[in-house]
């Protein structure tokens, strides 16, 4: 089993969904993994203000006070909202991790 970052199933753990995408604002209802990865398919205006309010909660929290790492869906909306989480709590690059697989029972 491999725990990554070292100490897996240590500390706290916080769950963020990513802001509205600009399909959702249009009432465009897209389950194609491929498509929900494109460019075309990131936050909408609304989204950016969604992840940076959640981005102000987590700090206001201190989830992020004695470091922490942050995994994003390979989604441009979920990308986006982490990089904007990792920005307000100061997280550099390095501690944004794309999870590139999936688990299955």
């Amino acid at each position: 089993m491999l725990c990554y970052p070292v100490g897996c199933g240590l500390g706290r753990y916080f769950l963020v969904r990513a802001g509205e995408s600009e399909f959702e604002s249009m009432g465009i209802i897209n389950t194609n993994p491929v498509e929900k990865t494109s460019v075309d398919n990131g936050l909408s205006e609304r989204g950016k203000k969604q992840a940076i309010k959640a981005a102000f909660d987590l700090k206001e929290m201190g989830a992020c006070d004695k470091g922490c790492w942050i995994w994003s869906a390979i989604t441009q909306r979920a990308y986006q909202t982490a990089e904007i989480i990792a920005s307000v709590n100061g997280v550099t690059r390095r501690f944004v991790c794309l999870l590139l697989f999936f688990f299955s029972i």
